[in-house]
């Protein structure tokens, strides 16, 4: 799958409720909003907006935008 990183930025606002501005560095530690309930939120989101699943081993190695679209290249 290849995703931009407009329509990520979109499923990120979404999620976390409030506007994000995300660049491909962007990563748990430099993203404030991205804290535990947000990944779940994330992860719902993702899910049901791209019509995915996503295997444990990946949710838990999902710390940063470049990780997150290196598995969705494989989705």
């Amino acid at each position: 799958m290849d995703i931009k990183l407009e329509k990520l930025n979109e499923i990120f606002t979404k999620a976390f409720g409030e506007d994000v501005d995300l660049l491909i560095t962007s990563d748990k530690e430099n993203l404030s909003e991205w804290d535990s309930i947000n990944h779940l939120n994330l992860i719902v989101e993702l899910e049901s907006s791209l019509n995915i699943t996503f295997q444990p081993y990946e949710i838990e190695s999902m710390k940063s935008v470049k990780v997150l679209i290196d598995i969705l290249k494989t989705k």
